[in-house]
Protein backbone atom coordinates (compact mmCIF):
# COMPACT_ATOMS: atom_id res chain seq x y z
CA UNK A 1 0.00 0.00 0.00
CA UNK A 2 1.38 3.09 -0.91
CA UNK A 3 2.11 5.83 1.66
CA UNK A 4 -0.20 8.87 1.24
CA UNK A 5 1.85 12.12 2.81
CA UNK A 6 -1.04 14.60 2.18
CA UNK A 7 -3.19 12.65 4.09
CA UNK A 8 -0.63 12.16 6.57
CA UNK A 9 -0.14 15.74 7.26
CA UNK A 10 -3.87 16.23 7.41
CA UNK A 11 -3.92 13.31 10.06
CA UNK A 12 -1.08 15.45 11.75
CA UNK A 13 -2.84 18.78 11.32
CA UNK A 14 -6.01 17.09 13.05
CA UNK A 15 -3.71 15.39 16.13
CA UNK A 16 -2.38 19.33 16.62
CA UNK A 17 -5.77 20.51 17.31
CA UNK A 18 -6.32 18.05 20.30
CA UNK A 19 -2.74 19.19 22.15
CA UNK A 20 -4.54 21.44 24.05
CA UNK A 21 -7.45 19.08 25.56
CA UNK A 22 -4.95 16.33 26.00
CA UNK A 23 -2.86 18.38 27.98
CA UNK A 24 -4.87 19.60 30.42
CA UNK A 25 -6.09 16.04 30.51
CA UNK A 26 -2.51 15.06 31.62
CA UNK A 27 -1.94 18.25 34.06
CA UNK A 28 -6.22 17.19 35.84
CA UNK A 29 -4.78 13.74 35.97
CA UNK A 30 -1.24 14.89 37.68
CA UNK A 31 -2.80 17.50 39.94
CA UNK A 32 -5.12 14.04 40.75
CA UNK A 33 -2.12 12.46 41.48
CA UNK A 34 -0.44 14.25 43.63
CA UNK A 35 -3.36 14.90 45.80
CA UNK A 36 -4.36 11.89 46.37
CA UNK A 37 -0.13 10.32 46.79
CA UNK A 38 1.13 13.07 48.90
CA UNK A 39 -1.32 11.94 52.22
CA UNK A 40 0.03 8.28 51.13
CA UNK A 41 3.72 9.63 51.07
CA UNK A 42 3.03 10.99 54.26
CA UNK A 43 1.86 8.71 56.08
CA UNK A 44 4.16 5.99 55.25
CA UNK A 45 6.98 8.46 55.64
CA UNK A 46 5.96 9.33 59.19
CA UNK A 47 5.11 5.38 60.33
CA UNK A 48 1.35 6.75 61.14
CA UNK A 49 0.03 3.61 62.59
CA UNK A 50 -3.42 3.09 61.23
CA UNK A 51 -3.18 5.40 58.25
CA UNK A 52 0.08 3.79 56.93
CA UNK A 53 -1.48 -0.42 56.70
CA UNK A 54 -4.66 1.10 54.99
CA UNK A 55 -2.31 3.23 52.54
CA UNK A 56 -0.26 0.40 52.02
CA UNK A 57 -2.92 -1.83 51.04
CA UNK A 58 -4.69 0.36 48.91
CA UNK A 59 -1.34 1.27 47.23
CA UNK A 60 -0.57 -2.72 46.94
CA UNK A 61 -4.34 -2.46 44.65
CA UNK A 62 -3.63 -0.17 42.47
CA UNK A 63 -0.25 -1.20 41.45
CA UNK A 64 -2.11 -4.85 40.76
CA UNK A 65 -4.78 -4.04 38.76
CA UNK A 66 -3.77 -2.31 35.47
CA UNK A 67 -5.16 1.20 34.42
CA UNK A 68 -7.66 -0.43 31.75
CA UNK A 69 -9.57 -2.01 34.13
CA UNK A 70 -10.01 1.10 35.56
CA UNK A 71 -10.60 2.98 32.76
CA UNK A 72 -13.19 0.81 31.94
CA UNK A 73 -15.06 0.29 35.27
CA UNK A 74 -15.03 4.00 35.92
CA UNK A 75 -16.91 4.27 32.54
CA UNK A 76 -19.21 1.52 32.98
CA UNK A 77 -20.20 2.95 35.96
CA UNK A 78 -20.45 6.62 35.21
CA UNK A 79 -22.34 5.64 32.20
CA UNK A 80 -25.28 6.18 34.49
CA UNK A 81 -24.96 9.45 34.90
CA UNK A 82 -25.43 11.09 31.33
CA UNK A 83 -24.18 14.98 32.50
CA UNK A 84 -20.63 13.54 34.21
CA UNK A 85 -17.94 14.36 30.98
CA UNK A 86 -16.30 11.19 30.15
CA UNK A 87 -13.00 13.57 30.07
CA UNK A 88 -13.28 13.12 33.90
CA UNK A 89 -13.63 9.64 34.03
CA UNK A 90 -10.45 9.09 32.04
CA UNK A 91 -8.71 11.83 34.49
CA UNK A 92 -10.29 9.79 37.17
CA UNK A 93 -8.64 6.60 35.84
CA UNK A 94 -5.38 8.15 34.74
CA UNK A 95 -4.94 10.09 38.05
CA UNK A 96 -5.73 7.00 40.51
CA UNK A 97 -3.62 4.82 38.61
CA UNK A 98 -0.22 7.05 38.63
CA UNK A 99 -1.17 8.59 42.54
CA UNK A 100 1.14 5.03 43.31
CA UNK A 101 3.65 6.38 41.50
CA UNK A 102 3.59 10.25 43.04
CA UNK A 103 3.78 8.63 46.56
CA UNK A 104 6.59 6.26 45.65
CA UNK A 105 8.30 9.51 44.36
CA UNK A 106 7.21 12.01 46.96
CA UNK A 107 8.16 8.90 49.44
CA UNK A 108 11.75 8.56 47.88
CA UNK A 109 12.23 12.24 48.02
CA UNK A 110 11.49 12.54 51.76
CA UNK A 111 13.66 9.94 52.51
CA UNK A 112 16.69 11.39 50.48
CA UNK A 113 16.48 14.04 52.59
CA UNK A 114 17.16 12.72 55.90
CA UNK A 115 15.23 12.50 59.54
CA UNK A 116 18.42 14.09 60.82
CA UNK A 117 18.11 16.93 59.33
CA UNK A 118 14.22 17.35 60.81
CA UNK A 119 15.66 16.36 64.36
CA UNK A 120 18.12 19.04 63.71
CA UNK A 121 15.53 21.41 62.61
CA UNK A 122 13.24 20.84 65.41
CA UNK A 123 16.00 21.02 67.94
CA UNK A 124 16.59 24.59 67.40
CA UNK A 125 12.60 25.62 67.55
CA UNK A 126 11.67 25.60 64.13
CA UNK A 127 7.93 24.58 64.19
CA UNK A 128 6.67 22.22 61.85
CA UNK A 129 5.18 24.45 59.13
CA UNK A 130 8.73 26.11 59.38
CA UNK A 131 10.72 22.91 58.82
CA UNK A 132 8.41 22.07 55.84
CA UNK A 133 8.92 25.53 54.21
CA UNK A 134 12.20 25.77 54.79
CA UNK A 135 14.72 22.77 55.19
CA UNK A 136 11.84 20.55 52.98
CA UNK A 137 10.73 21.97 50.51
CA UNK A 138 14.17 23.43 48.89
CA UNK A 139 15.05 20.01 48.87
CA UNK A 140 12.30 18.17 48.10
CA UNK A 141 10.90 19.99 44.76
CA UNK A 142 14.58 19.14 42.93
CA UNK A 143 14.48 15.75 44.52
CA UNK A 144 11.18 14.98 42.73
CA UNK A 145 11.66 16.51 39.78
CA UNK A 146 12.70 13.87 37.51
CA UNK A 147 10.06 11.17 38.72
CA UNK A 148 7.41 13.93 38.20
CA UNK A 149 8.80 14.56 34.57
CA UNK A 150 8.84 10.26 34.03
CA UNK A 151 4.82 10.61 35.52
CA UNK A 152 4.24 13.25 32.95
CA UNK A 153 5.53 10.96 30.32
CA UNK A 154 3.78 8.00 31.23
CA UNK A 155 0.41 9.39 31.96
CA UNK A 156 0.93 11.19 28.13
CA UNK A 157 1.51 7.62 26.89
CA UNK A 158 -2.02 6.45 29.30
CA UNK A 159 -4.07 8.91 27.06
CA UNK A 160 -4.93 6.67 24.23
CA UNK A 161 -6.11 4.33 25.80
CA UNK A 162 -9.12 7.13 26.56
CA UNK A 163 -9.68 6.52 23.37
CA UNK A 164 -11.91 3.68 24.05
CA UNK A 165 -14.59 5.22 25.87
CA UNK A 166 -14.66 8.25 23.48
CA UNK A 167 -12.42 10.78 24.72
CA UNK A 168 -11.39 13.05 21.88
CA UNK A 169 -7.55 12.54 22.72
CA UNK A 170 -4.95 12.78 20.29
CA UNK A 171 -4.99 9.32 18.93
CA UNK A 172 -8.88 9.82 18.55
CA UNK A 173 -8.53 12.93 16.54
CA UNK A 174 -5.79 11.30 13.84
CA UNK A 175 -8.33 8.46 13.63
CA UNK A 176 -10.80 10.10 12.65
CA UNK A 177 -9.97 11.43 9.97
CA UNK A 178 -8.91 8.05 8.41
CA UNK A 179 -12.67 6.95 8.74
CA UNK A 180 -13.31 7.82 4.80
CA UNK A 181 -10.48 6.44 3.42
CA UNK A 182 -9.34 3.74 5.86
CA UNK A 183 -5.23 4.67 5.65
CA UNK A 184 -4.94 4.37 9.36
CA UNK A 185 -1.36 3.19 8.98
CA UNK A 186 -0.65 7.43 8.24
CA UNK A 187 -3.16 8.27 11.07
CA UNK A 188 -0.92 6.13 13.40
CA UNK A 189 1.91 7.28 12.58
CA UNK A 190 0.88 10.95 12.70
CA UNK A 191 -0.04 10.54 15.94
CA UNK A 192 2.92 8.91 16.83
CA UNK A 193 4.37 11.40 15.71
CA UNK A 194 2.98 14.43 17.61
CA UNK A 195 3.71 11.92 21.01
CA UNK A 196 7.34 12.22 20.10
CA UNK A 197 7.35 15.73 19.67
CA UNK A 198 5.24 16.17 22.66
CA UNK A 199 7.93 14.17 24.45
CA UNK A 200 11.11 15.92 23.32
CA UNK A 201 9.31 19.30 24.50
CA UNK A 202 8.94 18.54 27.65
CA UNK A 203 12.10 16.52 28.42
CA UNK A 204 13.44 20.11 27.35
CA UNK A 205 11.07 21.84 29.64
CA UNK A 206 11.85 19.08 32.88
CA UNK A 207 15.62 19.51 32.07
CA UNK A 208 15.22 23.46 31.97
CA UNK A 209 13.47 23.29 35.37
CA UNK A 210 15.63 20.67 36.99
CA UNK A 211 18.80 22.95 36.31
CA UNK A 212 17.66 26.21 37.41
CA UNK A 213 16.45 24.44 40.45
CA UNK A 214 19.58 22.83 41.56
CA UNK A 215 21.51 25.94 40.54
CA UNK A 216 19.61 27.76 43.28
CA UNK A 217 19.85 25.37 45.50
CA UNK A 218 23.82 25.06 45.44
CA UNK A 219 24.06 28.41 45.48
CA UNK A 220 21.71 28.73 48.50
CA UNK A 221 24.16 26.56 50.35
CA UNK A 222 26.87 27.81 49.57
Amino acid sequence: MDFDFAFFMQAVWAAVRAVPHALVMVVLSLLLSVALGTPVALARFYHVRFFASFFQAFHTVLRGIPYLIFLLVFYLYFAQFPHVDIMYVAVLAIGLNYSVQVAEAIRGALESIGREQFDAAYSVGHTGGGVFLRIVLPQLIPALLPPLSNIFIWTLKALPAASLIGVNDILRAALSEATINYRYLEAYLAAGLLFWVIFIVAEKIFLFIEKNMLSKTTKAVG
